[in-house]
């Protein structure tokens, strides 16, 4: 029996204790992703594409044509129920069912309404739950009223859905559909699996196979659909989200009298604009964020009609049905599902009616995707407010500032997909395209303060000139407008133009692309700022050209009861790092809206949102910058803030004007601190091309080694030797040796700082340097250099190549917090590989807790945590063991 189940809402906004241990929220739970709440499945084409569904919906067109139905037959008349009438039905379980076997429920129902058009019954077992008011409400969403936008408002689901598709297959000749309310049966038990059935048609009650009603039947959800209980309180969720289902199911149901072998994509998709027909919110299409597809989210590079089940072959059926009657008209979309062709053979059947093309209705469509402004033309965008934020993401974005051409470049296109190609800050730009008849080619030319013009291309010959002038986008639309076809398209590309300046791109980021797993979102006390740190790559000229934002707001998690309309504005910020390493003075601001569609938090894949920052190119940067966020406006729907992995060092300040704390100081609401975790904001810095200088190191490396008048072992002791050669060099004047961390007190903690000076002196030439200021920093844990390489005019760049030195002996760095409430991080420094115990004794000597026993672990730094789980607040010492070593520290328990 399915479990009940609730996760309620956390407590957001919380009060605020001393800002250095400040305690923080975090969204959602720790260990199943960010949302809590239940999660809809789609089951019934499954059941129809099911081998005994296929032979259920074989027998009753069968059946239909041979005129054995009822209907047919002339049999007895079909019974004549009364309000409060009880009935037995068979009715599927979801979730014991498989496709060999079919396991059926006899449920007890009891009639509760009577309309023209259905029966609606409501399962015994559930009558103490659904309450009548929720019973009024879905009979009136079925049988009278639909929400504005609907085809008619005043009229049902019912109705309405017959009269844009057609008539169900009344099976038992009553002219009625029998709707039942029913806790089904899908394996739904939070918060292991939050997935359940909101509703579903069964191919076996249209055969008289003896294992469906043989009735025309749609079932309807109520746990948790309608209701859920949290600690044996039943709390109601509505039926609004149960009537849109009946409006998708019940096109399922009509399809069935027509088509049985309709392609689970326009069958769906006509399902979903049943939803819309009906003045429900459509599906938000935010499968055109990701060009292409990862292991954590579908992208759009998928053949039109291809169906693997997931949300979004959901997404892009949805969108493609509604562009579909946004062109040919509601009435005639609705005449696909009484086409006796299927798939791609059904589209052009009515399509042929309307005198339209599905080829060029393809291509209208993966344009409209792009462009989205029906001002432009009244065909390449949404009148929908719901659609109005649809927008795809560009397959390839070339910087213009970057290069003056891209050389050809060949791409493959699926059957009725799409490859988006955008030119950013252009000028005077000319394309060549060379490829398959296959695919149709448009430019869309951006200009600040113009509308976007739409140029058609062809495909072969000369290079085609867009225009004169400075354009802020090109963006070329290459769709493949034969869905039908067995196989991909490929077409090749080439680009010129001109620019008065060109750039290098130097991407800096500390993120690996996921969020963290416990504590990955959290809420923080008073809004404060969020900033992460980035070291310049070249401070004499480069500016910043975008950054990317990990922005997600409170609306955004399920167990929040904010709206989805609810404002997502934020004021991104760019700081000078302050003499003490703090954050500083506002270099500059923008305040904006978050333009992306507004969709829920369902993986931990980070969701970066993309800052042009093209107008401040040429603007002057220090060193180093703080980059971030903070909440603009007065609304409650705050900024939540994501983090990452990141154990380099603390790059994240949070706090507000002249307070600020460190992200590595704060601790989770539960006790667990964020140390090692960074706000994974990324920045593109640009720098003016051709004053850069040209070096190759010799095999990429550079090359430390431990030095000293002793010639010792110990870093703390001794010098670092730093040694590199080079294999080319040009329009180069000198290096400059970095190390971090450094001895200037007025510079960023853990920044990289200048240490020495060497003037370049030609190609094959071999380098070196002794860093004898190691003395300054003798409790580093490690210490990195780097190069920069510096041209005559002052313009400089980076090697990759970054060389570590880590203390020679062992090491302990103490624990952190210190004093600590829900735990602390022991940290030690390893010289070699080495058999590690590490315990814990309290204030008599009794050892307490054992936290790494005799594991053999490798050179470098070690972490371990330690959790006084069920011990009392005191003194505890902590010993540790390796290879012989031996070294002590004491902490301090507090409650």
């Amino acid at each position: 029996m399915k479990q009940r189940a609730f996760i309620t809402l956390l407590a957001f906004l919380l009060t605020a204790p001393a800002a250095a241990q400040e305690k923080i929220a975090p969204v959602g739970p720790q260990s199943d992703g960010p949302s809590t709440q239940p999660v809809p499945r789609h089951v019934t084409m499954q059941l129809f594409n099911q081998p005994s569904g296929q032979r259920a919906l074989r027998q009753f067109q069968r059946a239909k044509k041979a005129g054995r139905l009822p209907a047919a037959q002339a049999a007895t008349p079909p019974p004549d129920f009364e309000v409060g009438d009880t009935r037995t039905f068979q009715v599927r379980n979801i979730d014991e069912s498989t496709q060999s076997t079919l396991v059926y429920d006899a449920v007890d129902f009891t009639l509760k309404r009577i309309e023209e058009r259905f029966y609606l019954w409501v399962a015994n077992d559930q009558l103490g739950d659904v309450r009548e008011r929720d019973i009024d409400s879905l009979n009136t969403a079925l049988a009278k009223r639909t929400p504005a936008g609907s085809i008619d408002p005043q009229e049902g689901v019912i109705n309405n859905d017959e009269t844009i598709f057609g008539t169900p297959p009344n099976v038992d000749d009553d002219g009625r559909s029998d709707v039942l309310l029913t806790d089904i049966k899908d394996g739904y038990e939070p918060p292991e699996n939050r997935g359940f059935v909101a509703g579903f048609v069964d191919p076996n009650d249209l055969s008289d196979n003896g294992r469906g009603n043989h009735r025309d039947v749609l079932y309807l959800d109520t746990f948790p659909s309608v209701y859920v209980e949290n600690e044996g309180q039943v709390e109601y969720r509505g039926v609004t989200s149960t009537s849109a289902t009946a409006a998708h199911e019940y096109q399922h149901l009509i399809h069935a009298n027509y088509n049985p072998n309709e392609a689970t994509f326009v069958n769906e998709g006509l399902s979903e604009f049943a939803e819309v027909a009906n003045g429900y919110v459509p599906r938000p299409p935010t499968y055109l964020a990701n060009p292409t597809s990862t292991p954590s989210a579908e992208g759009y590079d998928q053949r039109l009609l291809n169906w693997n089940n997931s949300l979004a072959d959901y997404q892009r059926a949805s969108l493609f049905t509604n562009y579909l009657a946004k062109r040919i008209g509601l009435m005639a979309t609705g005449r696909i599902a009484r086409q006796s062709k299927s798939g791609v053979a059904g589209y052009e059947a009515v399509l042929s009616e309307e005198g339209a093309s599905l080829r060029q209705i393809v291509f209208d469509f993966h344009t409209a995707n792009f462009l989205n402004d029906p001002s432009v033309d009244s065909t390449l965008g949404y009148q929908n407010a719901d659609l109005q934020g649809v927008h795809a993401e560009p397959t390839r974005v070339v910087d213009g500032r970057t290069a003056t051409s891209t050389p050809d470049t060949t791409v493959s296109v699926k059957p009725g997909a799409v490859r988006y190609v955008a030119w950013d800050r252009v000028e005077d730009f000319s394309l060549t395209l060379n490829g398959s008849s296959r695919v149709r080619a448009r430019a869309l030319l951006y200009k600040e303060g113009q509308s976007v013009a739409v140029r058609e291309l062809t495909l072969g010959g000369a290079a085609q000139e867009l225009g004169s002038g400075n354009y802020d986008r090109v963006a070329v639309v290459l769709a493949h407008v034969q869905p039908r076809s067995s196989s991909a398209a490929e077409v090749t590309y080439g680009a010129s133009w001109a620019n008065e300046k060109t750039y290098t791109v130097t991407t800096r980021k500390y993120d690996d692309g996921t969020i963290s797993q416990n504590g990955g979102f959290v809420t923080l006390p008073g809004n404060p700022e969020m900033l992460t740190r980035f070291d310049n790559p070249n401070p004499e000229g480069a500016s910043l050209g975008s950054v990317q934002l990990p922005l997600y707001f409170i609306n955004q998690f399920s167990n929040s009861e904010l709206p989805e309309d609810a404002p997502r504005d934020f004021t991104f910020v760019v700081r000078a790092v302050g003499s003490n390493g703090l954050p500083g003075r506002e270099l500059f601001t923008l305040t904006r809206d978050d333009p992306r569609p507004f969709s829920l938090i369902r993986n931990r894949s980070t969701e970066f949102l993309k800052l042009d920052l093209s107008d401040y190119t040429g603007t002057d940067l220090p060193g180093s910058i703080f980059v971030g966020y903070r909440n603009a406006g007065g609304d409650d729907n705050s900024i939540v803030l994501a983090n990452s992995s990141y154990d380099e060092e603390n790059r994240t300040y949070l706090g507000t004007e002249g307070s600020w704390t460190r992200l590595w100081d704060r601790n989770l609401q539960s006790g667990p601190s964020l140390e090692n975790r960074v706000l994974p904001v990324r920045a593109q810095f640009l720098t003016p091309r051709g004053a850069v200088p040209s070096v190759e190191l010799e095999g990429g490396s550079l090359q430390a080694s431990l030095g000293g008048d002793g010639g010792g072992a110990n870093v703390d002791d001794g010098s670092v030797v730093l040694a590199w050669k080079t294999t080319q060099e040009s329009n180069l004047e000198r290096f400059i040796v970095e190390r971090k961390p450094g001895c200037s007190g007025g510079a960023a903690p853990g920044a990289f700082q200048p240490i020495d000076t060497v003037d370049a002196s030609g190609a094959q030439t071999s380098y070196s340097v002794t860093d004898d200021l190691f003395s300054c920093n003798r409790s580093a844990r490690r210490v990195r250099y780097r190069l920069r390489y510096v041209s005559e005019n002052g313009v400089s760049g980076q090697s990759e190549a970054v060389a570590t030195v880590t203390p020679a002996r062992l090491a302990v760095s103490g624990n952190k917090p210190n004093p600590f409430t829900g735990s602390t991080a022991i940290s030690y420094t390893l010289p070699e590989e080495r058999d590690v115990r590490v315990t814990v004794y309290d204030a008599l000597g009794r050892r307490v807790r054992t936290l790494v026993d005799g594991e053999k672990q490798a050179p470098g730094l070690r972490t371990v945590r330690f959790a006084p789980d069920g011990l009392g607040a005191g003194v505890y010492f902590y010993v540790l063991e390796a290879g012989g070593d031996r070294r002590t520290g004491e902490m301090v328990h507090v409650k």
